[in-house]
């Protein structure tokens, strides 16, 4: 190896001993174009903190206007995101996300939204995904929130169900601690009203103190040497009472099932899901039945309003994952919750052209629902400087650099770019952010201080190349790895 070689792989063991601070590449973002580093993110993703808008102005207030029409009016709602892949839909409902969780999460009449990847291979496990999404530990807060107030009355003015609870923990610890009264269980009855010691156990884990937390609770409870299954019917009982005692006896096993559960297990699939409320119908538990009781414990918690958001659901209607019956029962099933739940709900599906088109064929039944809908063109010069500046300006945020200035790059060169963009890669904004980092990365790596179209010229052909056959292949990759995964 050369002299410059050598220096280079040096440099890389002063890197990690923390004797260089930087590397070249970076000292040279720094020194020539005013940036920590190369601002634009390797594969174009979307940013999942979701802060940056639309890039068009027209696509901002629609979007505003469906977030507030729906909190406003409380009616159910349903938005379709189309556009290509890479185009800007994960963009699109991650800002819906950001703007719902951030200005709208608040006081005792909130709005929540919730971001799921991926639709899955059923609707069924699309109920597990938002648990999983909401979090295993907030879901169980939900519960605990709508039961508390109705324990804690309980306590004050005991109800039958507490009293005979209280004598069956007691029968059961006095049961532990002696075996030879066996013969004597029958007057624990007596004992319970006439010995204020024997109560003491039960006072300790049924106080105000201790059911603040489900934590402290159940810890309390199980310290006592009583399990958490001692409990589990009485706790249905006061969430029935708490959210709707028309409401199915398996949707509130279901639920306090969450609460007990002793891992995170029980989120791990839809059929762990069911097996953990010991029943055998899955009937009571169908998605529209499941997310309605899910809004009901939502908003006993204060949040009176919820935004599903379903990316990538040309899976659902394009792909060969499901089969044509599953897709089938996966449309009319979404249907129904689009009927059944009337209000406190907004869906919004981000999906490609072609997805669009055969659920148009297939999914009649549920696309004909839609009365709004954003379409995501290719990019324009004004879209891609307006993508420019954004990442530009986050990186320079708190440096002192005028906010809005795309130097290193100019209007003129990204007009370039963008007349003379590879055919075999779409005019998105995934690609564009891409090509951005490819290009600033050229110029650190080369020392190419000044960018022009003819630095960019032999970057676009390689880009190009690169691309060739590669967002569908892509998809296509993905979804046959997904079919064996599924298959095995």
């Amino acid at each position: 190896m050369n002299e410059q070689m050598n220096k280079r792989l040096a440099g890389l063991s002063l890197l990690v001993t923390g004797s260089e601070a930087s590397d070249p590449v970076h000292n040279f973002f720094e020194q020539h174009f005013g940036l920590p580093g190369n601002p634009f993110p390797p594969p174009g993703i979307a940013d999942a903190a979701g802060e940056s808008p639309p890039l068009r102005p027209n696509d901002f207030d629609k979007l505003l206007n469906f977030v507030q029409r729906g909190y406003a009016t409380g009616e159910s709602q349903f938005m379709v995101v189309k556009g290509e892949y890479g185009s800007g839909k994960t963009q699109t409902l991650r800002f819906i996300e950001y703007v719902v969780n951030t200005y709208m999460n608040k006081g005792d009449q909130a709005a929540r939204a919730v971001y799921v990847e991926r639709p899955r291979l059923g609707a069924q496990e699309l109920n597990r995904t938002i648990l999983r999404t909401l979090g295993q530990d907030t879901i169980r807060k939900y519960v605990w929130f709508a039961i508390h107030r109705f324990l804690l009355e309980e306590i004050v003015h005991p109800s039958q169900q507490l009293l005979d609870l209280k004598k069956n923990l007691t029968a059961n610890r006095l049961q532990q601690q002696r075996p030879r009264r066996q013969a004597s269980l029958p007057q624990i009855g007596l004992w319970v009203e006439d010995d204020p010691a024997i109560n003491v156990p039960f006072d300790a884990v049924f106080n105000p103190e201790v059911i603040l937390d489900y934590r402290t609770f159940l810890t309390s409870l199980e310290s006592k040497g009583w399990s958490r299954e001692h409990v589990r019917s009485y706790l249905v009982t006061l969430l029935l009472k708490a959210v709707s005692p028309q409401d199915s006896v398996s949707l509130a096993q279901t639920f306090v099932a969450l609460l007990l559960a002793p891992d995170d297990a029980a989120f791990a699939s839809w059929e762990t899901l069911l097996g953990i409320t010991n029943t055998r119908t899955t009937l009571p538990l169908r998605a529209p039945d499941f997310l309605q009781f899910l809004l009901r414990v939502m908003a006993l918690n204060g949040i009176v309003y919820v935004y599903m958001l379903i990316d990538e659901f040309e899976e659902v209607s394009q792909t060969a994952l499901l089969t044509a019956r599953q897709r089938q029962d996966y449309i009319y099933t979404m249907r129904e919750v689009l009927n059944s739940i009337q209000r406190g709900l907004s869906v919004v599906i981000g999906i490609s052209p072609a997805g669009l088109d055969a659920l148009q064929v297939d999914g009649v039944p549920f696309i004909d629902v839609s009365n709004e809908m954003i379409s995501l063109p290719r990019v324009e010069v004004s879209d891609a400087i307006k993508l420019v500046q954004f990442y530009l300006d986050r990186e320079r945020e708190g440096t002192g650099h005028e906010m809005g200035d795309i130097y290193p790059l100019s209007r003129e060169l990204i007009a370039y770019i963008l007349n003379n963009f590879p055919r075999a890669a779409q005019r998105t904004p995934r690609n564009v952010v891409q090509f951005m980092h490819r290009l600033l990365n050229h110029a650190a790596e080369n020392n190419v201080t000044a960018l022009t179209p003819g630095i960019a010229e032999p970057l676009l052909a390689e880009f190009g190349a690169m691309k060739s056959g590669g967002e569908q292949s892509t998809r296509a990759r993905r979804s046959a790895r997904d079919a064996t995964t599924t298959a095995g």
